[in-house]
């Protein structure tokens, strides 16, 4: 064989393996299944704000879907803990001191009526780029399983919550990513945490919160930094195997008043991904 026909050869090789190599990577990216910039002034349709709703955890806080509570402005959602002019009666029979916001993307599964322009999800990245309030008070962002299934069975999982329990919470300097499930009790809580402590004040800037979750495994991160990793192997084969919606609340901690209000959690932006598995 020639020189030039093995030069020939080898060019084709080269094409070849060049094609197959983008092939694998682009097969491979993640594809932006919905986004929310906060562009405008009202809430996207598919998000939900709770009304006169509570809930669990001793949360101290009644939920309301005023403007003082949920509110789209300068291009970020803002959730506001704040106090109420005079103790209001919440749906279970309690009087409440202070509101706040909670917002979810659920279609079928929740404490309000059924909004068919929610979004859920099975697999996938959700990365959420916000700022927490300063206080004792309990921002999260998490997910739950978008059908009518007692908790914990089903899954929850919790892709960020500011420490509350230990004694550096003013401000808080490290975060919670944990994943609650149970074989299938009700009740019968199981959990893998995660602690993420860069020694950060999470309440002076804007990070991203995320979590990668295929049908092998959960992963937390922040600031694209990887911290935590749960296998189905860990849970039992319990990873959640149902779409599952996204919840942004800002509760007040149950063990103590905060004294600094209104405050907000903030959220610059939503971005959800999803691939072939």
């Amino acid at each position: 064989v020639s020189v030039s026909v093995k030069m020939s050869l080898l060019a084709a090789i080269c094409v070849l393996v060049t094609l197959v190599e983008s092939l694998s990577v682009t097969a491979d990216q993640w594809t932006l299944t919905w986004q929310d910039n906060f562009s405008g002034t009202t809430l996207d349709k598919r998000w939900t704000a709770w009304s006169n709703k509570t809930h669990g955890n001793t949360e101290r806080e009644l939920y309301l879907d005023t403007p003082e509570a949920v509110s789209v402005k300068n291009g970020k959602l803002h959730l506001t803990a704040y106090e109420l002019k005079r103790p209001t009666l919440g749906p279970n029979g309690k009087m409440y001191k202070i509101a706040s916001g909670w917002v979810d993307t659920s279609t079928e599964f929740s404490k309000h009526p059924q909004n068919p322009n929610g979004f859920s999800q099975l697999y996938g990245r959700w990365e959420i780029n916000a700022k927490l309030p300063v206080g004792h008070l309990w921002p999260a962002i998490w997910l739950m399983p978008n059908y009518g299934i007692c908790w914990p069975v089903g899954g929850e999982v919790d892709i960020m919550e500011p420490d509350i329990w230990g004694k550096k919470v003013h401000p808080p300097y490290q975060i919670h990513g944990t994943y609650h499930w149970s074989p299938q009790n009700c009740g019968d809580n199981h959990s893998a945490p995660g602690v993420y402590r860069p020694g950060l004040n999470f309440t002076q800037e804007f990070h991203t919160y995320g979590v990668e979750w295929t049908p092998d495994y959960l992963t937390y991160e922040v600031d694209y930094h990887k911290y935590h990793k749960i296998s189905r192997g860990d849970t039992g084969d319990h990873l959640p195997k149902h779409p599952m919606y996204l919840i942004l609340n800002n509760a007040i901690a149950p063990f103590e008043s905060p004294k600094n209000l209104p405050q907000s959690f903030e959220v610059d932006w939503v971005k959800i991904y999803n691939k072939k598995f």
